[in-house]
């Protein structure tokens, strides 16, 4: 039967679990998985749009920047090319053979000028070059004329004879190592200007540049939105070649990109990147901006994350919550068969009891006069008996009302044993604002009367002793009767302890702690002992509880 009634709630509580969880939970969930992937793709588009928006600002910022800085330098060039007078004293200045000093003067003056702008950070030397047979030219660093054929950078100058026919400002990217023992060479981005003559037909000379790229490129990415994520800034000149960029190898990347999406994918090495670019028009350099694509995605991520949590939060919590409630259903139904059953066991009374009585009391009516008597009182007393137990038998009633129904027992029973027993109460005033289950009392004192009286002679002695705890009130019936014997209240005892236990045949102890069980649960207590020939002592723990 026990096996049966477990396989039932295991069936019952998966039908109800698959029930709740479609109705309550299903759709919740479903609905908030949708929202998320809505959300991300929503999050997406403007984070997207967002960066793009960012990468195109920064990315003018940086051509205005460096287009700035080539104004500058084109300035400086056009300051002593612009004059025919100041061009021709050049021109002589280096292909003089002799010194004078005139020619003193005029290069004092024109490395003054030199120094003055190389003073500026983003630049780190300045050399002027006139075609001469000498191989003069002049730097900033060094006083009167520097010699191709002893200064340590010349390759400034194998790159003008390359383009001797371009008249056209051109770039590259070099690096210069004045010392053997310097550990490590230093990039620049070379600017060359060219000097051309009177009619503008030919070059006969140059204005060579060294910016510093280090300065460049981290003053650039200083400005960059997204930095510490990543993202690199990388500039190209005319002929797409590097002239500022990290330290990654671009010679496997395609960078001719399209100038009409506003985006375009990259990967390079491990990492996939958004290039955003733009083409300078004044001359022809281009200037990228590669943002990982995480940037794009991060914020997506955490929105689906913290709903996707959020969603396993609601199930972790919604599962234990629906089966509390499909074990409050159960135990909602446990509990009417629990209460069918007290019903059933408040509704066995001693049959035999009522009978006894009523059959005395209409004995008495018969012999007595009219008027109060004995048989009155009994009837009195058995009225009071039957309204308690019969009225409401599951509330549960006070102390004080149990007491009294116990007394009435005891008036009827004493009426019918006169000077057979005696019983002495002892608690103390006012009983305490206890509730009870009813006829808790009344049983224990009738298995002393029936049950201790050993014959006609002896005068039975129980004591009923109530006391206050400070978890709960303490009960103790005791008499001097005839006692159990041992095997017997070991019985008893299993029985009580036993709550499978059903022979409910008889009223009683039994009664008692099946009733108490079904309203303290495990919070009580009631225990029994007895000696042969001595007596029996009943105590009961009952907590403060409200039932």
């Amino acid at each position: 039967m026990e096996s049966f009634q477990q396989n039932t709630e295991t069936t019952y509580k998966k039908t109800e679990f698959r029930r709740y969880f479609a109705h309550y939970l299903l759709i919740p969930v479903v609905s908030l998985l949708v929202f998320a992937i809505f959300s991300s793709l929503l999050a997406h588009h403007y984070i997207r749009q967002m960066v793009v928006q960012n990468d195109a600002g920064t990315i003018n910022s940086m051509r205005e920047y460096m287009e700035q800085i080539l104004n500058n330098c084109e300035q400086f060039n056009y300051g002593y090319t612009s004059s025919i007078d100041f061009n021709l004293m050049l021109r002589s200045i280096f292909r003089s053979e002799t010194k004078d000093y005139e020619i003193n003067s005029s290069i004092s003056v024109l490395q003054s000028i030199m120094f003055a702008q190389s003073m500026q950070p983003h630049i780190h030397s300045i050399y002027i070059y006139y075609n001469n047979p000498y191989g003069r030219f002049l730097t900033a660093a060094e006083k009167y004329y520097s010699y191709l054929d002893t200064y340590y950078d010349t390759e400034w100058y194998a790159l003008c004879q390359d383009h001797s026919g371009n008249t056209q400002p051109f770039s590259v990217l070099r690096v210069l190592k004045r010392y053997e023992f310097e550990p490590e060479a230093t990039p620049v981005v070379t600017y060359f200007i060219p000097i051309k003559n009177t009619r503008k037909t030919e070059n006969v000379g140059y204005s060579v540049i060294n910016l510093s790229a280090d300065y460049l490129l981290e003053t650039i990415n200083n400005t960059l939105p997204s930095r510490e994520d990543g993202q690199l800034f990388v500039m190209l000149n005319e002929k797409n070649e590097v002239l500022l960029s990290p330290q990654l190898d671009f010679s496997q990347t395609d960078l001719s990109f399209s100038q009409n999406k506003d985006y375009h994918n990259v990967r390079m090495g491990k990492t996939n990147y958004i290039a955003t670019f733009i083409q300078s028009d004044k001359n022809q350099w281009s200037y990228y901006i590669f943002t990982p694509r995480i940037v794009y995605y991060r914020i997506p991520i955490l929105v689906l994350s913290m709903i996707l949590l959020f969603v396993i939060a609601l199930i972790c919590i919604a599962i234990p919550l629906e089966n509390k409630l499909i074990q409050a259903q159960l135990t909602e139904r446990k509990y009417r068969m629990q209460t069918l059953e007290l019903l059933a066991l408040q509704s066995q009374i001693n049959p035999h009891f009522l009978f006894n009585t009523l059959h005395f009391i209409n004995w008495n009516v018969i012999s007595l006069t009219k008027g109060p008597n004995a048989a009155s009182e009994m009837l009195e007393n058995l009225s009071t008996i039957l309204n308690y137990s019969l009225r409401e038998p599951m509330q549960a009633v006070m102390l004080s009302e149990e007491i009294h129904c116990t007394l009435c027992y005891i008036n009827i029973i004493h009426a019918r044993f006169p000077d057979r027993f005696m019983i002495h109460w002892e608690f103390d005033e006012p009983l305490p604002e206890l509730k009870t289950p009813k006829l808790l009392l009344q049983p224990l004192i009738e298995n002393c009367i029936v049950h201790g009286i050993q014959n006609e002679r002896t005068l039975l002695h129980i004591s009923v002793q109530i006391t206050e705890t400070g978890q709960g009130l303490r009960i103790i019936i005791a008499d001097d009767g005839q006692g159990i014997e041992d095997s017997r209240i070991k019985e008893i005892r299993q029985k009580l302890s036993d709550d499978a236990y059903s022979d409910t045949g008889h009223v009683g102890l039994f009664n008692i702690g099946k009733r108490l069980r079904l309203f303290y649960g495990t919070h009580h207590s009631l225990n029994i002992d007895s000696i042969a020939g001595k007596g029996t002592t009943v105590s009961i723990f009952l907590p403060f509880k409200k039932i």
